[in-house]
């Protein structure tokens, strides 16, 4: 079924039951919803070109495909896509027409779920690359904070430029997590940079800038740069 909203959802204060729905917002308006980390709000999202979602109550979750042909906003909260999903969908976010992300506090990708996906290259504020599979980059990616991965099974394939205002972290409790970064791309990191991958895995083909304005920390497992 297709639910179509011109305004408001609120949905903060009890239970929607999404089942194989489609939540479209056709025109501006906000989203609230109830819920805590990594839980399902909607199962379809759909957000129609010259259309702004704000995001207003919770991180909100996109258990198969969140189409964004408009933009979506909310300085405080992250915005899950192929969310709880047992297998990922292989496009969890489709950005068409002039669909825009980058006032997002940040994007979760494939939290709690499984399989291969591809991420759209585009301006994000944070994003946080998770689930069991492998991420592929799709264009070139502006980050306007930082890069996390934490998932413990996760690749990151890059063969665009990134550009990463913030820090790059792959945390120590993700130490099989890592990136293939293909020579055809470009790395740029202004921030910090922690890699505690010791993936066999690891490649590093492109070129990468550090480019920090002030002292930071730049840290590496083993000869995984």
């Amino acid at each position: 079924s297709t639910i179509t909203v011109n305004g408001n959802w609120n949905s903060s204060a009890g239970t929607f039951t999404y089942g194989t729905s489609t939540l479209v917002f056709a025109a501006s308006g906000s989203i609230a919803v109830a819920g805590v980390e990594g839980t399902t709000n909607v199962y379809n999202l759909t957000v129609n070109l010259g259309v702004t979602l704000t995001l207003t109550a919770n991180n909100v979750g996109v258990t198969n495909i969140a189409t964004v042909n408009g933009t979506i906003a909310g300085v405080n909260n992250y915005f899950y896509v192929g969310v709880n999903n047992g297998t990922i969908p292989s496009n969890p976010l489709t950005l068409g027409g002039s669909g825009s992300v980058s006032g997002i506090f940040g994007v979760v990708f494939a939290y709690l779920s499984t399989g291969n996906y591809n991420i759209p290259g585009t301006t994000y504020g944070h994003i946080w690359i998770r689930g069991t599979g492998v991420a592929t980059l799709g264009g070139n990616l502006t980050v306007t904070s930082y890069i996390r991965m934490d998932s413990g099974s996760v690749g990151f394939v890059a063969g665009a430029n990134t550009v990463v205002a913030g820090e790059f972290i792959l945390n120590a409790i993700a130490p099989l997590d890592y990136v293939t970064s293909l020579s055809a791309g470009s790395w740029t990191v202004s921030g910090a940079w922690t890699n505690a991958s010791t993936s066999a895995s690891w490649s590093f083909a492109a070129p990468i800038t550090f480019n920090a304005g002030v002292a930071t920390t730049l840290t590496f497992a083993g000869t995984n740069l």
